[in-house]
């Protein structure tokens, strides 16, 4: 999406990773509904929905596994299966995504400006140094139909991603003095596990009204390591290290009720949310924040169709009760309109405009009482004084679609008042930068892209191609800056008999805000597959093959005090891969209905 919202994939109604939706079948889609005007039960930034509708069975399954390795020691590797028999459903799959590198390095730019005039020039040249990760995620599902009249739905989730080594090391040099030299190191390691529990039911009360209850349990543990070392000649003249421990319980309720009247639709629901956060600092930080919050949500959404117009109207009031233990308290009530308009301008083009307003909140991270050094010359610090603050969406969308050509062109623009952005001073009892968080002056987003997939010689050609400028605006309490990037997706696949090749073209888009910049991977991939049978096929790819992107990484911070950028280097040039990917499906086919929305939690309240 052009803004900040964002495709939500389902897979027969239910909430799915990509790594479901590449588990899938292509024998068993039926058929891939794509809303681009979705009910606010799919939840509050979601733009758009792509659900994919495949066959039912009465009894057997499938099983498969999907499987990749590269050169560079990166492995994606995938397990899954569904089970049937009469109205039950079991269904389970399991990912891994392992990374390790032993020549990664980090370059960096530093510069600091103190009070009295003076600036501090710093060159960080890294050194060769490890980094490895591991990331899993399964899930195991059980469901029940009875016709459409009827689904209940369990699922339960796990988590965990281990970054077992992050090391960055390399020598410090003060450019305005030549004999200055040190040795910087740091260790950044971190462990997450998230387990979670979802219960959701569906009842069809008669042909135009339904019910739907969902309850989700999650816990989220979280464990950082901060590892910083200067040192000269084996002597510290830094070394700092914290230990944060983070634990997260919480409950999510929601119920929502659907009435069809003809072509129109009321959507009307409640949702409650509440959750304990405890994280403990040790090490050169020493603290404990406690956190209870919760956020009770009510909406109702119309959706009228007024000859070719469909008109989709729709309001939430939300209570959200922040309570920091050492002393912060945020109670507000917040208003959430939406407005949206289709209108179709012939058989082949339409037009959709929509509005939308949202009262932001501070993170958890933000607001905590925390104050942590994290080198020699800078500290982080939360900011428990913080306020909500409004932002206000408008977007315009025009699509042709005609044989063999889907052409659409998007703008955005996103205004943000009062928002929570970064704030650094000097502090001149401690001689240190402070880095915390306030709210700022204002922040604005515009966006135009332009999307085309394009189609030849009967679907064996296919071209897609996204792109855009983006422009950013922040303006702080005493800053102000104006940043603008440029993006594109292309994809050009071509297939015949049992071969297809893919090759793929990605410029990320930069994400700016505040005074700090960061990069998304840029890569080209080329990739050639082979269909052995129905349910197998073997691929080679490479990536970057003519030795371009060798960057992977890249930040930088605009601050007029502590200006600074950092180049991550990563072997990622000439990266050969193998996949294989297996399929055996068995069974019968029924019809049932499907899931309609989800709810998660991902938050820490770790200070960042």
């Amino acid at each position: 999406m052009a803004g900040n919202e964002s495709v939500q994939l389902r897979i027969n109604g239910v909430e799915a990773s990509s790594q479901e939706v590449l588990a899938l079948s292509p024998q068993d889609v039926q058929r891939v509904e794509y809303h681009d005007n979705p009910s606010v039960r799919y939840g509050d930034n979601v733009g758009a929905v792509i659900d994919y509708i495949t066959i039912h069975r009465t009894s057997g399954g499938s099983v498969g596994t999907d499987l990749q390795q590269q050169t560079n020691s990166i492995g994606l590797d995938e397990l899954y299966g569904d089970f049937h028999q009469g109205r039950s459903q079991m269904k389970y799959n399991y990912y891994t995504n392992f990374h390790s590198y032993n020549d990664r390095y980090i370059d960096k730019q530093e510069s600091f400006l103190f009070p009295d005039g003076h600036r501090l020039e710093r060159r960080v040249k890294g050194l060769p140094d490890k980094q490895s990760e591991i990331l899993h995620m399964g899930s195991l599902v059980y469901s029940y139909t009875e016709d459409d009249d009827f689904l209940f739905n369990a699922k339960f989730n796990i988590v965990k991603y281990n970054v077992h080594t992050v090391n960055s090391s390399g020598y410090v040099y003060d450019l305005d003095d030549s004999s200055y030299r040190i040795f910087r190191h740091q260790e950044t390691p971190s462990w997450l596990n998230s387990p979670s529990i979802d219960l959701y039911m569906y009842k069809k009360l008669d042909e135009n009204r339904s019910l739907i209850f969902d309850v989700v349990g999650t816990y989220n543990g979280n464990h950082q390591k901060n590892l910083y070392q200067d040192s000269k000649d084996g002597i510290f003249l830094t070394n700092l290290f914290t230990d944060v421990n983070s634990k997260r319980y919480s409950l999510i309720s929601e119920l929502s009720y659907e009435q069809r009247f003809k072509d129109n639709r009321l959507s009307l629901g409640i949702k409650h949310t509440m959750a304990k956060t405890d994280n403990n600092y040790t090490g050169s930080t020493d603290a404990d924040t406690h956190m209870h919050n919760s956020d009770l949500y009510t909406y109702v959404e119309l959706l009228l169709k007024c000859n070719k117009l469909t008109c989709t109207f729709g309001s939430g009031i939300a209570y959200t009760y922040i309570n920091q233990i050492e002393g912060t308290r945020l109670n507000r009530w917040n208003y959430r309109p939406t407005a949206k308009f289709l209108y179709p301008l012939s058989k082949v083009a339409s037009l959709r405009f929509s509005y939308k307003m949202r009262n932001m909140l501070p993170s958890l991270s933000e607001l905590s009482a925390v104050e942590q050094q994290i080198d020699s010359l800078r500290i982080l610090k939360g900011n428990p004084l913080l306020h909500t603050y409004l932002v206000h969406s408008f977007n315009l969308d025009y699509d042709l679609n005609i044989p063999n050509c889907d052409v659409g062109v998007s703008l955005l623009y996103e205004l943000r008042n009062h928002p929570v952005m970064e704030q650094t001073v000097f502090d001149s009892a401690k001689q240190l930068f402070v880095r915390s968080y306030d709210n700022q002056k204002r922040f604005e987003k515009m966006d135009a892209s332009l999307y085309a997939n394009i189609s030849f010689w009967k679907d064996h050609v296919n071209l897609y191609f996204n792109g855009g400028v983006t422009q950013y605006l922040s303006n702080g309490n005493d800053y102000f800056h104006r940043y603008t990037n440029l993006y594109y997706i292309s994809q050009l696949r071509g297939s015949i008999a049992k071969w297809t090749l893919t090759a793929t073209f990605i410029n990320q888009f930069n994400l700016f805000f505040g005074e700090t910049m960061n990069t998304l991977n840029k890569y080209n991939e080329w990739k050639i597959d082979y269909r052995l049978k129905k349910q197998m096929r073997i691929g080679l790819g490479i990536n970057n093959p003519f030795g371009e992107y060798a960057n992977s990484y890249c930040s930088e911070n605009y601050n007029s005090l502590t200006r600074s950028s950092s180049v991550s280097h990563y072997p990622l040039t000439r990266v050969v891969s193998l996949s294989f990917t297996w399929n055996f499906d068995f069974g019968k086919q029924y019809k049932s209905i499907t899931r309609k929305i989800n709810n998660s939690d991902s938050e820490n309240g770790i200070l960042k």
